[in-house]
């Protein structure tokens, strides 16, 4: 078992919505950038993200040698090959792509509520969250526009309840 912090990168987008250069933006543009997960341990980080191939939806998993700048809002107390896992196996994986209501910000937010999911279900895993703001801005960002989405699942739009799910430890 590692610690490792989870952090959400934002990332500027092209006007036809492709991710530009690697320039970690204000939490205040949440809603109108390219979300990457990133988990941090033992100096080095692994991202994850969504990525678009020709209209499919799939994912990218990056090692990074160092600790990617990032929002920093929790710790996850589990193994990197569980993570790796979620993502592959992500649910919105192999859906059509929408700019509007399938996107890296549901990637992304989908694939938190799987992991406090996950953890919830598996002993000697946890989930700790240190800034509670962080993650009210994503859960805000997603929950209004998972409304307009009839492919997402249910957990989806349930995001919001991770900011009071009995199952988090959560610190002030």
């Amino acid at each position: 078992m590692q610690t490792f912090k989870i952090g959400i990168y934002f990332r500027t987008l092209e006007p036809n919505g492709v991710p530009q250069q690697r320039v970690l933006l204000p939490v205040r543009y949440a809603s109108t950038s390219h979300w990457i997960l990133i988990f941090t341990a033992g100096g080095e980080s692994r991202s994850f993200e969504l990525h678009d191939q020709s209209g499919t939806i799939t994912y990218i998993k990056k090692r990074h040698p160092y600790e990617v700048p990032a929002h920093y809002f929790g710790e996850y107390t589990g193994r990197l090959a569980d993570l790796d896992q979620l993502a592959q196996y992500h649910p919105m994986n192999g859906q059509k792509y929408s700019k509007w209501i399938n996107n890296c910000q549901h990637w992304a937010a989908h694939y938190l509520d799987i992991l406090a999911r996950f953890v919830k279900n598996t002993p000697h895993q946890s989930i700790s969250i240190t800034k509670r703001d962080t993650l009210k801005v994503i859960a805000s960002v997603v929950d209004t526009k998972a409304g307009m989405s009839n492919n997402l699942n249910d957990s989806l739009t349930q995001l919001p309840l991770l900011l009071a799910a009995p199952f988090l430890l959560l610190k002030s």
